[in-house]
């Protein structure tokens, strides 16, 4: 099993550099696809380069797709450059700054320094490789099914074993000791549940429907036997959410049916999770039982408070912030960061911060209007827009559960494709064609690329 997983894996970055719109499923993947690979050989779990040898190969990857891409049409970099990029540069640059008056100044420096190739992936390659919601549809299903395939191998994997109720990848070795980290596989499993219901369209042939079914009650497993609590209340919370953004109400009964295909979806999702709980170890049950949920919800208040009091006691500090990783070195409970990102841009960089974040969510928000005005009487435009959104939710709300700036990586580059599409000079012209040719050939658009 370990030689075909290694041996997709390289096909994959094979045809991502041939089928350019294969290469960010690699990076929004990346976390539990190499957690995948790690338990498919020693060499990748145990070894100092090939801990490092995915990150290397998906960089490459990414790099020449982009590359080629550009070659090909030059007018890619048209509308990467705007007031979203702008303000993300303004804040990462801020960021970096206020290293200089941490306590934690060494450490943040390093977290910088070692993340900054992911920014360079995320930020500037990503926007450069999809700057349609036509090209969004196309990877969100690819990510769709190379997501439940990883889900799939991940839960048969004898390599992957429950341990304190959490399933996760033994890593004991000179290089790295531990465990892998159970909230990348629950994060995938939520992915799954999100995508599974906002990528499909009513025009999808009945195979991807129930693949979409599939996908729902393995995403669930997985975000369960991960024992990510936040990750299946975020996935359930997102979809709620964005459910109105997908479906036209044209009339009350259409209306009514969607509410009523909206409760019977919660109801499955909870159910299988229920299930799945239940019959798991005795770990498992205790780590799904209410009190240990309100257990995780203190520790993240409790980090909260500790932040926001030692920022409002130091007035000299309420404009630039305590610092970049300030937190992690002045807090006794031996936590890296809050886990909640708004509360970092406030207590670790100050007013400043957490303006320039605002000014970011409002430039992200009127990005998602004028995109939604403009596909808003097209189902299935509409319906990517939807899918967009819907990840976009589900990466905030996880960002301030378990994120901090450095780490959001797919969070921010979502609401720079937000950006580069709305601000694509030939958006608006793209979306009247479309609304110019009939049904069939719309239906035909997605059915090619969801067999491609």
């Amino acid at each position: 099993m370990g030689t075909v997983i290694i041996f997709s894996f390289l096909l994959w970055c094979l045809l991502a550099v041939l089928f350019l719109l294969l290469a960010p499923p690699l990076l929004i993947l990346f976390f539990p696809l190499e957690q995948l690979i790690q338990s498919s050989s020693s060499f990748f779990r145990d070894t100092a380069l090939g801990l490092q040898a995915t990150n290397y190969i998906v960089a490459l990857t990414v790099a020449l797709t982009s590359g080629y891409a550009v070659f090909k049409n030059p007018q890619r970099f048209q509308g990467i450059l705007n007031n979203t990029t702008i303000i993300i540069g303004i804040m990462f640059i801020w960021t970096l700054l206020s290293c200089l008056w941490s306590p934690g100044r060494a450490k943040g420096f390093d977290v910088l320094v070692s993340t900054a190739p992911y920014l360079v992936l995320f930020f500037i390659f990503m926007p450069l490789l999809i700057t349609s919601l036509a090209d969004w549809s196309r990877v969100a299903r690819y990510c769709l099914v190379l997501g439940m395939i990883i889900s799939g191998l991940i839960l048969i994997s004898p390599e992957f074993t429950m341990k304190f109720g959490r399933l996760g990848l033994d890593m004991a070795s000179d290089v790295k000791g531990g465990r892998s980290s159970p909230l990348a596989l629950g994060e995938l499993g939520g992915t799954c549940i999100v995508l599974a219901v906002f990528v499909g369209t009513r025009f999808d042939p009945l195979y991807f429907k129930v693949f979409r079914g599939i996908a729902v009650l393995l995403g669930t497993i997985l975000v369960v036997k991960s024992g990510s609590r936040g990750q299946l209340m975020f996935a359930v919370i997102t979809v709620a959410l964005t459910y109105p953004i997908s479906k036209q109400f044209s009339n009350a009964k259409n209306y009514i049916f969607a509410i009523i295909g909206l409760g019977l979806t919660l109801i499955l999702i909870n159910y299988i999770a229920g299930q799945v709980a239940n019959t798991g170890s005795l770990d498992t049950e205790k780590r799904w039982a209410e009190g240990a949920t309100n257990e995780g919800l203190d520790a993240r208040y409790r980090n909260i408070f500790f932040l926001l009091e030692t920022w409002l006691k130091s007035p000299a500090y309420w404009i630039q912030g305590l610092g970049f990783y300030s937190f992690g070195e002045l807090n006794p409970f031996g936590e890296p960061y809050t886990h909640a990102i708004v509360v970092d841009m406030l207590g670790e960089l100050g007013l400043v911060g957490f303006t320039l974040f605002s000014i970011m969510c409002i430039l992200s928000w009127i990005s998602f209007r004028k995109i939604f005005i403009a596909v808003r009487n097209d189902p299935i435009q509409r319906a990517n827009l939807s899918s967009l959104a819907a990840m976009l939710i589900y990466q905030f709300l996880l960002s301030n559960k378990q994120g901090n700036i450095s780490g959001s990586f797919l969070m921010f580059s979502l609401i720079l494709l937000a950006a580069r599409i709305e601000r694509s000079p030939n958006f608006y012209s793209e979306i009247i064609t479309e609304e110019s040719n009939d049904s069939l050939e719309q239906i035909s658009d997605i059915r090619t690329a969801t067999t491609s």
